[in-house]
């Protein structure tokens, strides 16, 4: 049986993730503009989008096996859309706030459960290369992003801030049509997971506590960049729009792109730990830079170049983790994704608060420049590691 078809959905509904996650924030200044919404209440709002993910995650342990994986697939599509929907057209109709809520559930428990369903879905498709196949399936997240920039960025310059809700509903198209697809497609038979080790006996063992803490980092430093350099281009930069986005958040996702293709192709050549840490160091600096340099052509340039480091930092754990914490089979990559989805959460949770509690011209730069915290912490724990090697 041909399953092209069924990797081609599977690239497309990574797509309608990278779409559920990042369109928000590219409309942040259009909603405060105007529906006046706090700067709290679009941190809060990131923040609800992941705590979803999070309970979806957590959730989809239970019953994942007991439905079919084309009905989820599929439902997770119809959600995403209905979401994006509701996103262009509520806030006209009800309480704004209100509107965004139920419009980021909806999105959000469907990007939860295609992020649960996509991988192992791909994964079960009988072929060579498998480990290339979902490389390349998270790159397309990463893809998605630089294409969601690129094209919100040019509708916005089209429509300006009183046509914003054209947007949403433009990219449900991607969607729906995956869901149509999810239906028609062949889907292989139902995956068996490794049993791993029990919950308890992961967070006994002091190096799977590390590993989790450093994805609960890889997440923040990824989320805080993504979530907010547009805002932060245009609000506290005072760049225009269009170049500020194009300049600035375009390139970090086209960096993180590149970096993440580059190692799901070459990653066998990549000596991990050392990279990882020049990655974390080069993370900090540029996360220093973009809080505090006066120039914001410099500010934009290093959150560009924050996409090269952040890249490997998730996907890299990971394989750390593989490789030094033998036997923790698919419990311990579904905790660590966990711990990731925490550090999406809490990152740009915290940069938000940070900037909203502090009443000063540079709150937001003070909340952009809390992230270093979470390069500090990947530091640390990288050295730890290799320190361990060493000892053993």
């Amino acid at each position: 049986m041909n399953y092209q078809k069924t990797k081609t959905a599977c690239y497309l509904g990574y797509v309608t993730h990278a779409v559920a996650v990042n369109l928000a924030p590219l409309l942040f200044a259009c909603f405060q503009r105007t529906y006046e919404v706090k700067l709290g209440f679009l941190a809060f709002l990131t923040f609800i989008t992941f705590t979803v993910q999070i309970f979806v995650d957590l959730s989809a342990v239970k019953f994942i096996e007991k439905v079919s994986f084309r009905a989820l697939a599929v439902t997770s599509q119809y959600l995403c859309a209905i979401g994006l929907v509701l996103l262009g057209i509520l806030p006209d109709m009800i309480m704004p706030e209100i509107a965004f809520l139920i419009a980021s559930a909806f999105y959000s428990v469907g990007s939860g459960m295609a992020e649960v369903v996509l991988s192992p879905l791909i994964e079960a498709i009988p072929e060579e290369g498998k480990g290339s196949s979902l490389s390349l399936l998270h790159s397309f997240y990463s893809w998605g992003h630089v294409l969601v920039i690129l094209v919100t960025t040019l509708l916005l310059r089209l429509t300006g801030d009183e046509l914003w809700f054209v947007i949403p509903v433009i990219w449900s198209s991607i969607p729906l049509s995956c869901a149509v697809k999810f239906s028609r497609v062949p889907i292989p038979d139902m995956i068996c997971h490794e049993e791993g080790k029990s919950i308890n006996g992961l967070f006994k063992c002091k190096l799977f506590v590390l590993f989790f803490v450093m994805m609960i980092s890889a997440g923040a430093l990824e989320q805080i960049m993504a979530q907010w350099s547009s805002y932060y281009a245009e609000v506290a930069l005072s760049v225009p729009k269009t170049m500020g986005d194009l300049i600035g958040p375009f390139i970090f996702a086209v960096a993180m792109a590149v970096g993440r293709t580059y190692y799901g192709v070459f990653g066998s050549r990549v000596e991990l730990n050392r990279a990882l840490v020049i990655l974390s160091v080069l993370t900090a600096l540029c996360f220093i830079s973009v809080s505090l340099a006066e120039l914001p052509i410099v500010s934009l340039c290093s959150m560009g170049v924050s996409g090269i480091g952040i890249s490997l930092l998730w996907p890299g754990v990971l394989s750390l983790a593989k490789e030094k914490y033998k036997g923790g089979g698919a419990s311990m990559f579904a905790f660590l994704a966990f711990g990731g989805d925490i550090g999406c959460s809490l990152g740009p949770f915290m940069c938000g608060s940070i900037s909203d509690m502090i009443e000063s011209s540079n709150s937001l730069r003070i909340g952009i420049l809390s992230g270093v915290l979470f390069s500090l912490i990947m530091i640390t724990g990288l050295i730890l590691i290799i320190k361990r090697k060493k000892v053993s």
